[in-house]
């Protein structure tokens, strides 16, 4: 991978690989009980990342460029840009859809009492969101982000 503006080659693959991870295990922890619900799961994921590319990424510092998410060279290519800074209820919807793909599989593991499934998935997906925000937030330029926390200058 190449290096990313602020942010060191290896951060990037940490972070990208072990959402990787949280994405694919969630779809397998839900498939292994519903087939059904473990692809769609992986729908909502594709659905979340292209939405998100849309209503974040179309007006980030990154845009057109190599971010930790890949949202700014993904955005570019589908979306044209849009004008840079804080927007709701765009804000809003992204931190909605990134609740969604967190928290949907956790009923389905309740209702069907895989309480193992349900432990090994809120540690992929909780410690992603430790990760993501332990290394890539501390030096995203995104500054309209409410994540973001990086030191303003």
């Amino acid at each position: 991978m190449c290096a990313v503006d602020n942010w060191p080659t290896g951060s990037r693959a940490i972070s990208t690989g072990w959402l990787l991870v949280w994405i694919l295990s969630g779809s397998a922890l839900l498939g292994a009980h519903s087939p059904l619900v473990g692809a769609g799961y992986l729908l909502i994921w594709v659905l979340q990342y292209v939405h998100c590319r849309y209503l974040a990424c179309t007006r980030c510092y990154y845009y057109g460029k190599r971010c930790h998410m890949f949202g700014g060279d993904c955005a570019k290519l589908l979306f044209a840009q849009r004008e840079q800074g804080k927007r709701m209820p765009d804000d809003a919807i992204v931190g909605a859809w990134w609740a969604v793909v967190t928290l949907f599989p956790v009923p389905f593991l309740i209702i069907w009492k895989s309480w193992w499934f349900l432990g090994a998935y809120l540690v992929v997906s909780l410690g992603w969101h430790g990760i993501h925000h332990g290394i890539a937030c501390k030096r995203c330029k995104n500054s309209h982000c409410p994540l973001n926390a990086a030191p303003r200058g």
